[in-house]
């Protein structure tokens, strides 16, 4: 065999080995390359996770920025954040799909990036208890924003949102929270690498903490671009606090008309600080909380309607503002015309011999509406109570007799109930003892 022919055999036999090897390379290259791409979606919706994960337990105004790595095939128009879960699409070279869903322990709230690639992310922890994802096409600065205010101070803040996308955005902007919260425009256009500037305004009406956000969505498709979060506090700087009812005698179905005035420290009326009123009878028991808004002279005013069975007795209503209060006590008659059902006494039992000289008388307590309950106790050494021993009242469900009684004496007791209408209810039954003989 020539020289010319073994390298040509030569040349053959490789040829034949590249066809068979060259599928099989360029496959294994393909399936290595759709593993790998997939292995990148799913680290980076890992990362994005465990950072939502880490600032949400960092806590309110906790922030932090990562960087994540985001593979070609990325579809950002099918991938999305949905409360606690966040979703990231890929089309892989092999002309299939990977969807990668991971759920964070906290609600998430914001957009994506939108290209392949590295990209800066911010992660913000607000203080309506979600995180914020920002992306970089849109930052905006201040990136929270706080007010202290007092009731009925205004107050604004200027936010500037820049471009930071090489095209033009047509951003929406969402105001959340309290109705007092405004914003001078609803939309604009931006172009790249430009900023535009909104005023934020703030009107409180009430004292306490409130909390809102300012969201800026993509107008071409409804993304969140990025996410403002807003925090008022609204405290009071009463310096007193007057309160007063119309009366000081109230009955059952009557209505008390209460008013009084809120002024700083410094004397001067305050306006719309909130005001707690707060009613209880005369258990102590809350019946009404009424809340009032002061006017522009620093008053309030409001009323309080008595049921046809309020409790009787004195009762008390406190106002307040702020660390400030004020109250007022009134007395309730009542058109109670129903007496508290008869006692049942306890001991000592009827009948019963060798008593001390000095007992202690129980009985059941009685229930009434009209409260408190007042106990009547009748004792003598006569059935028919013709010369009484002891006749006092307790509210106790006991009485101890204090100055001795005869010795070796039949004695007769009983008791009877009386509420604060001043009905009497029945004796109790007639019970006898009779004492030591010593």
């Amino acid at each position: 065999m020539s020289s010319g022919q073994s390298a040509m055999e030569y040349m053959v036999i490789l040829a034949v080995m590249l066809l068979v090897l060259f599928p099989i390379l360029y496959f294994a290259n393909i399936q290595s390359s759709v593993s790998s791409a997939a292995t990148q979606g799913r680290q980076a919706v890992e990362s994005i996770v465990s950072a939502a994960d880490r600032v949400y337990a960092l806590g309110p105004g906790s922030r932090i920025t990562i960087n994540v790595f985001i593979p070609s095939g990325y579809s950002f128009d099918n991938s999305n954040i949905d409360d606690q879960v966040v979703t990231m699409v890929f089309f892989l070279s092999d002309g299939s799909n990977a969807t990668i869903s991971m759920a964070s322990k906290a609600v998430v709230k914001g957009q994506l990036p939108s290209t392949s690639g590295y990209h800066p992310i911010q992660f913000s922890m607000t203080e309506a208890g979600y995180v914020v994802i920002g992306t970089s096409r849109l930052s905006a600065s201040p990136g929270a924003v706080s007010f202290s205010l007092q009731p009925s101070q205004n107050d604004s803040r200027v936010i500037t949102f820049t471009n930071l996308d090489s095209q033009t955005i047509t951003v929406n902007l969402n105001l959340s929270g309290p109705a007092w919260l405004s914003v001078n425009e609803s939309a604009f256009t931006v172009n790249s690498t430009l900023s535009y500037s909104i005023n934020l305004s703030v009107s409180p009406t009430a004292t306490g903490s409130f909390y809102g956000t300012l969201q800026a969505l993509d107008d071409s498709n409804d993304q969140e671009l990025t996410i403002v979060p807003i925090t008022v506090s609204v405290t009071s700087s009463a310096g007193a606090i007057s309160f007063s009812t119309n009366n000081n005698s109230y009955t059952q179905n009557n209505t008390l008309a209460y008013s009084g005035t809120v002024v700083d420290s410094s004397g001067v009326p305050l306006s719309n600080a909130l005001v707690s009123v707060k009613f209880y009878d005369n258990s102590s028991t809350l019946q009404q909380t009424d809340s009032k808004t002061t006017n522009a002279s620093g008053g309030y005013s409001g009323s309080y309607v008595f049921a046809s069975n309020a409790p009787i007795g004195w009762w008390s209503a406190t106002a307040t503002v702020g660390g400030l209060s004020n109250s007022s006590a009134f007395y309730v008659n009542g058109t109670d015309t129903t007496p508290p059902p008869a006692v049942t006494l306890t001991s000592p039992a009827n009948g019963s011999t060798g008593i001390s000289r000095t007992p202690t008388l129980n009985w059941s307590a009685v229930s009434d509406p009209s409260n408190p309950i007042v106990y009547i106790i009748n004792l003598d050494d006569s059935s028919n109570f013709g010369s009484m021993i002891i006749n006092t009242t307790t509210t106790n469900i006991s009485y101890n007799v204090t100055s001795q009684l005869a010795k070796n004496k039949v004695h007769y007791w009983r008791v009877r109930a009386k509420d604060a209408a001043q009905n009497l209810g029945n004796w109790s039954g007639v019970w006898n003892f009779k004492t030591v003989n010593q």
